[in-house]
């Protein structure tokens, strides 16, 4: 079954654009179909491949329950990237080929990373993913926004990355071992060691900041404003489930024991909601205030991770999973009322209901979902996440997590207002005219919202046996 794995369709598709690229004449049309259909490739390979199971490379790779579901989430978000990266408009087309490739070598990268288990194997995964990602961020044309966007993502990552190191490097002296389960298995004689909880800590540095938590979360909301909203929203989603699914990883490698480290990791989430929540209250960049919003998701996906079982577990994948559909939808909106791949304003989706009603449609389940209102699925993945931190003791945690719930509430409704607003007189009000393609993918968004907020039961099950390996 090895053969029709995501790693491998994912290196064949790399060496090809990298190919296109080094062509002189390149056809963008046909490069941008190809794409698509290797996104749909990528996922079909990714589902034919969920029940495989093995363990590869002198056990410094494996294949689990687990890796094989966060593995489902990043070809799904790689194919929407994919999809909805047809006819890009802040990036020549002579770049595209390179574009291709390195979200391409980013989602490789990725797949790596939640397959690792061994330190030197995940760090050549992280890194992969990394620079790939730090290299789309400039490509955006005419827009020197986006070079200090990529410099600042760039310094910060490097210095992430440092602190992880030498928390590895701090793991292999006390285990002399760089294998995750051998580091597992020799815990018990370190946990009373306080250099063991710092490298421990240190060695997650660089997986929180992918997932933009407090306080690691400074370089989101200039590197969302500076980059295209394709990879931003695929910066957004993807990234974030690799790095939240290597921070279950090491969270559970240290199991119950971990309980060392609860404090921060609840001083973390609320600081994570709270900023996030709050902060987006005030922006008027689209962008920046999704910027804001993923800070703030990041700390509700810790809550689900902070309870230390099952249910926490399963409900932060199962909510890492929604997200990236609800996320990816509203990046989509973004791009097809953006002018010339420019940022877009709240002010700038006003009348969208007239312009487009199906669009309005897709922004305004998109935003309601990420908010958390009933039925859709964003409200059952949080219903999840809030009743598993309480039955696990974590009440106080959910309450605030609710309360930030209702703060998120009212910036998206600013958003959903303006779209359903009539258009001010002598204001832009062109009807917005969507390709076939971009149609069906505004009714799958829809139907994928309601049915997962409907019909939990088809994706949690998937969810629950994922991280059931991590209990026996």
């Amino acid at each position: 079954m090895w053969f029709y794995a995501i790693e491998t369709i994912l290196t064949v598709a790399a060496i090809f654009f990298f190919a296109s690229s080094l062509r002189r004449d390149l056809n963008v049309e046909a490069l941008e179909k190809f794409a698509s259909v290797c996104g749909a490739v990528v996922l079909a390979s990714a589902v034919l491949s969920f029940g495989f199971r093995g363990i590869f490379f002198a056990g410094t790779y494996e294949m689990d329950a687990f890796s094989q579901f966060v593995k489902l989430i990043l070809a799904l978000g790689y194919f929407i990237a994919l999809l909805i990266s047809r006819n890009i408009h802040d990036i020549e087309g002579k770049y595209r080929p390179e574009y291709f490739l390195f979200l391409t070598t980013a989602t490789l990268g990725m797949t790596v990373l939640v397959s690792a288990k061994d330190l030197i194997t995940l760090y050549t995964g992280l890194e992969l993913s990394s620079y790939s990602l730090y290299l789309l961020i400039p490509m955006r044309k005419h827009d020197n926004a986006s070079i200090e966007a990529a410099i600042k993502y760039l310094i910060i990552g490097i210095a992430s990355t440092g602190v992880m190191i030498y928390g590895f490097s701090l793991l292999f002296g006390l285990t002399q071992t760089t294998y995750l389960n051998e580091i597992a298995a020799k815990l018990p004689g370190l946990i009373h060691l306080h250099v063991f909880w710092v490298a421990f800590f240190l060695s997650v540095v660089a997986f929180l900041f992918k997932l933009s938590l407090f306080p690691l979360h400074a370089w989101a909301p200039d590197v969302y404003e500076g980059g295209n909203a394709q990879t931003v929203g695929f910066i957004s989603t993807v990234s974030k489930v690799a790095g939240l699914a290597v921070f279950i990883r090491f969270v559970m490698m240290a199991g119950h024991d971990n309980r060392v480290l609860e404090g921060v990791w609840i001083s973390l989430a609320i600081a994570s909601m709270t900023l996030g929540n709050l902060s987006a209250l005030i922006q008027g960049d689209m962008k920046r205030l999704l910027a804001y919003s993923s800070i703030a998701q990041a700390g509700y996906l810790l809550v689900g991770v902070l309870c230390l079982n099952d249910k926490g577990l399963s409900a932060a994948m199962f909510y890492a999973a929604v997200y990236v559909v609800m996320n990816f939808a509203a990046f989509f909106v973004v791009t097809q009322i953006s002018e010339g791949g420019k940022n877009v304003s709240i002010s700038q989706f006003r009348g969208l209901s007239s312009r487009s009603p199906l669009l309005a449609l897709v922004l305004m389940l998109a935003l309601f979902s990420l908010a958390g209102v009933p039925p859709l699925a964003g409200f059952t993945g949080k219903w999840f996440l809030f009743t598993a931190a309480v039955s696990s003791g974590f009440k106080v945690v959910a309450m605030i997590a609710i309360i930030n719930s209702v703060i998120s509430l009212y910036y998206y409704l600013v958003i959903i207002k303006e779209a359903y607003t009539s258009p001010d007189q002598g204001a832009y009000i062109q009807p917005l005219v969507l390709s076939p393609v971009s149609r069906l993918f505004c009714f799958a968004v829809i139907l994928v919202l309601a049915v997962a907020g409907f019909f939990p039961g088809i994706l949690m099950p998937l969810a629950a046996k994922s991280v059931s390996m991590f209990f026996g």
